[in-house]
């Protein structure tokens, strides 16, 4: 257990350094073309003719010196052929010609458009990587960010949801669109806005995540809570106050943390947990199996309906594919994903898998469609759906995309090979299991305090 830590945590370390080196570039991106404090853009003239709008080279190098820290002039040599290689600029004569320290001229290439469908884990992450180097626009439905694994903490504690919240344009330098991507022009290469208007792209990323088919809908005497709608988690905080009988649909980790918290903070409530399996977290290790029962056995008003489905409502009753009848005032469905791409089906079927999600290849491109990617819950790979996931796959989009763009011969793409991952799954405010694969490594307390790092580490890392 102590090499495999010690390989997981080496690993994080290399990334770290990695996405490190990866923010260093693309601020040096931003800063050499700020208008102002970036490198000096003007006419300019040699042997009796004017080049427009461009800088030279020993001047560039300069600014590499004096304003970026470098620490000698061949090393700012080195950080232009950088910038050059990912496409910031170009020779006004010789595109293949390097940077050199001398007097050269050079101009910025003009950005290509890289339009982002989504900004959950990937997409803001992809946004990130590249507001600076290229033309983004980020296409969401709503305007900010929301760390959803944090969401079931924020069932009985929605001052919760404040910290797990940021608003897109306080962590992004690039456009944010918010609006709902309806469909997909194939021949102008261009997304349709649901309030009216075309955004045309090079590059289309899509990360447009995933939802519940919610099995039932509210009635005049039970209210159905999405919990991946933190309005609804706000909404209907004050009905679970009130109720006296709690159902959570889902046996798997949404929906035993939602009962986790509902458990610890309402134990005089009647809590009723339904899932279609044999046990909960059917498809974790029978460690996580044991740690749930033995948790939701110290609440003598938890009762457990396994190998049974929601099929309707009757009255204040949930009514099970079995005949149970389950009375509820509130139901929390953490069942049926579902993934959003809706909007492919008019002009991209061929993309889509039959259950909807998009075909992409180890590059995360499309199938025939080298310039769209598809990322996170709606990619066709064979993996369970997480945030961590999501966020690999942002990592080899953006560099696949740079690599599609940088002008260095040598470049290739990336491809992304799924991984077991460590599961972080909260059992109240004050446990929690970390699982990897066919073991529980860590369960308790401390666990639990790992997964509150791993949430700050996501919100201070935006």
């Amino acid at each position: 257990m102590e090499r495999e830590v010690a390989v997981e945590e080496g690993h994080a370390d290399k990334e770290a350094t990695q996405e490190e080196e990866e923010d260093n570039l693309s601020g040096l991106m931003r800063a050499v073309r700020d208008p102002a404090l970036g490198f000096e853009v003007r006419d300019r003239s040699y042997h009796l003719k004017t080049y427009p709008a461009c800088f030279v080279g020993s001047e560039a190098v300069d600014w590499l010196v004096q304003n970026w820290g470098a620490r000698s002039r061949e090393e700012a040599v080195q950080l232009g052929q950088r910038l050059r290689a990912e496409g910031v600029f170009e020779h006004v004569k010789d595109i293949t010609k390097p940077f050199l320290d001398g007097y050269y001229f050079y101009r910025f290439t003009e950005k290509k458009k890289v339009v982002i469908v989504g900004g959950g884990f990937a997409g803001s992450k992809v946004a990130k990587k590249l507001q600076a180097a290229f033309d983004v626009t980020l296409v969401d439905s709503k305007d900010h960010f929301v760390c959803l694994i944090s969401l079931p903490s924020c069932v009985c504690d929605t001052a919760h949801l404040s910290k797990v919240t940021s608003r897109h344009s306080t962590y992004l330098h690039c456009k944010v669109v918010v609006d709902e991507v309806i469909g997909l022009r194939k021949h102008e290469s261009a997304v349709v806005l649901k309030k009216g208007g075309l955004l045309p792209y090079d590059y289309l990323v899509l990360c447009t995540g995933s939802r519940y088919r919610l099995p039932v809908t509210s009635n005049e005497h039970i209210l159905v809570v999405d919990p991946l709608v933190p309005a609804a988690l706000q909404t209907y905080y004050e009905p679970l106050q009130k109720a006296t009988s709690v159902t959570v649909i889902g046996g798997g980790p949404v929906g035993i943390e939602i009962a986790g918290e509902i458990a610890h903070y309402f134990p005089e409530k009647r809590l009723n947990i339904i899932y279609s399996g044999k046990k909960m977290l059917e498809r974790c290790c029978k460690g996580a199996h044991s740690s749930v029962k033995n948790y939701f056995k110290a609440f003598p008003n938890v009762r457990i309906y396994a190998d049974q489905k929601v099929v309707d409502t009757d009255q204040d009753c949930l009514v099970t594919d079995k005949g149970d009848r389950i009375p509820t005032d509130v139901a929390y469905c953490g069942v049926g994903f579902v993934p959003n791409t809706d909007f492919m089906k008019a002009n991209f079927a061929e993309l889509l898998t039959p259950k909807g999600h998009i075909k992409v290849n180890e590059h995360l491109q499309t199938v025939d469609y080298p310039n769209i990617f598809a990322l996170g819950d709606i990619a066709d790979i064979n993996e369970e759906k997480l945030a961590q996931n999501a966020e690999k796959h942002a990592d080899v989009v953006a560099k696949n995309i740079r690599a599609m763009e940088s002008t260095c011969p040598f470049a290739a793409m990336y491809s992304y090979t799924p991984g077991t991952r460590v599961l972080i799954i909260s059992l109240g405010p004050k446990r929690a299991m970390l699982v990897r694969g066919d073991r529980v490594y860590i369960e308790g307390s401390l666990a639990s305090k790992v997964k509150y790092l791993v949430e700050f580490r996501i919100m201070r890392g935006l």
